[in-house]
């Protein structure tokens, strides 16, 4: 959080709410701790504002709206993506936000929630403190933005507490969550902030990106500088063509382009690179193996396998670079695909318009992740109705099936199958393979395959 906000916390008496008694370590309600905040202050009343929080619809389903009139201009929305709006509270919910906080002396603590219900229609949410009961609260229909107070919690113990708190419907409007204890000091018990989520994944089951970074984690772009794309002359031109991509990429996110550096000797100079290869086809790649900089041994060999991981002082002059390393040609261009969508690109940026995600900074988690290879070895899809819809579009819009059109649809294959391999080996699929066709193919994407 910077200067500004931190101020703005301040002046608006920003706190949040929360009570509880006893420990909740084995609690079944999953712990999300996506609440951000100022370092908080000792007093009687603590509140957090709900719009803090990351704006991505992950584990925690929740959007992130602007109106003036809220708590610094916004305020926080649940959806339904996942059937999580319960009629009744549930343990086993994806959507609990949890508040910790502690108090320095048994207390009575007051639950005020800010919020808007303009819908003439049920706004409920549910809540409770640790492991006690639920409780829900059902709000009227309101015009305005209104604080109401929820409940008062008696007799919480000495210690640390959370409050749960968890949608009813969509139709509610939160903006603040507010607690006033009548004896001793309160303040938020401080939590490591999430890593911003991407919902959707290819070829891993973690969260890469960061825009708070720790020690150790690689930066791609900040304050319109990026790291540098490396790799070898020699590396399959599908390779070549998808790290174009991925250059294009990092631009629509970050608004800066990475140098695009094609050379097997690289000569560029660069403290933080990221360094893109096929095993046996790159000598960046091949280099590091052999230095014992990069371990592949559990991709060598594999089909479509692929491993993103940061490696210190991998070569002489560099400090860290990003590597993306790929068993096979299409290994390594689903590495940077995966990357690519983790940033916020969707494979749907072009054919639907799908908006691509901003950011003023994106770090990768220091770490090592592999893909695994695909169940289905086999993937690709179908153009159904040909004509006359599909032809008359592409007469329009391309003038006809040709290079131009197959560059889209061959760039949206590769960047969407990778996806449903790793849907297929969730749900441990046991197909061989699946029906590809289209009815002609360009010498100008034939090299991604």
């Amino acid at each position: 959080m910077n200067y500004k906000q931190s101020l703005l916390a301040i002046v608006s008496s920003i706190n949040l709410v929360a009570c509880g008694s006893g420990s909740i370590e084995n609690s079944s309600i999953p712990k999300f701790n996506h609440i951000v905040m100022a370092k908080p202050l000792v007093s009687d009343s603590l509140t957090v504002e709900f719009d803090t929080t990351t704006n991505e619809i992950g584990e925690v389903p929740y959007l992130i709206n602007n109106d003036g009139a809220a708590s610094g201009a916004k305020y926080i929305v649940w959806t339904d993506s996942d059937k999580q709006l319960l009629t009744q509270p549930s343990e086993q919910t994806k959507n609990v936000l949890n508040l910790p906080f502690t108090v320095n002396q048994r207390t009575n603590a007051e639950l005020q929630v800010r919020l808007k219900a303009n819908i003439n229609e049920e706004n409920s949410f549910h809540y409770k403190i640790d492991s006690g009961k639920w409780h829900t609260e059902n709000v009227d229909s309101t015009a305005d933005w209104q604080s109401i107070t929820v409940n008062t919690f008696t007799q919480l113990s000495h210690g640390e507490h959370t409050l749960y708190i968890q949608p009813g419907n969509k139709n509610l409007q939160l903006d603040n969550v507010t607690l006033n204890i009548t004896d001793g000091d309160i303040a938020r018990v401080e939590v490591e902030k999430a890593p911003t989520k991407i919902k959707a994944h290819l070829g891993l089951r973690d969260t890469l990106i960061t825009e708070s970074p720790n020690n150790g984690d690689f930066k791609m772009f900040s304050h319109g500088q990026a790291a540098p794309l490396w790799l070898d002359d020699n590396d399959w031109e599908g390779v070549h063509l998808a790290a174009e991509n991925l250059q294009a990429d990092i631009k629509r996110v970050g608004e800066v382009a990475p140098e695009y550096v094609k050379n097997a000797e690289v000569k560029a100079p660069s403290k933080s690179p990221i360094i893109i290869g096929t095993i046996g086809k790159s000598k960046l790649i091949d280099t590091l193996i052999a230095s014992g900089k990069l371990n592949v041994s559990d991709i060598k060999d594999q089909w479509e396998n692929f491993v993103i991981t940061t490696v210190d002082h991998p070569m002489e002059g560099v400090e860290q670079a990003l590597v993306i390393v790929g068993s096979d040609k299409r290994g390594t261009i689903f590495g940077m695909y995966e990357l690519s969508e983790q940033l916020g690109v969707s494979p749907w940026y072009w054919w639907a318009d799908v908006p691509t995600k901003k950011r003023d900074n994106a770090y990768v988690v220091k770490g090592r992740y592999e893909s695994g290879s695909p169940r289905v070895k086999y993937r690709g899809i179908f153009l159904n109705d040909e004509a006359p819809a599909l032809t008359g579009w592409t007469n329009d819009k391309f003038g006809g099936r040709n290079s131009q059109f197959y560059t889209k649809v061959f760039e949206l294959i590769i960047h969407r199958e990778h996806r449903g391999a790793t849907l297929h080996r969730e749900n441990k699929a046991q197909y061989s393979f699946s029906v590809f066709s289209v009815f002609s193919v360009s010498s100008v994407v034939r090299s991604f395959f």
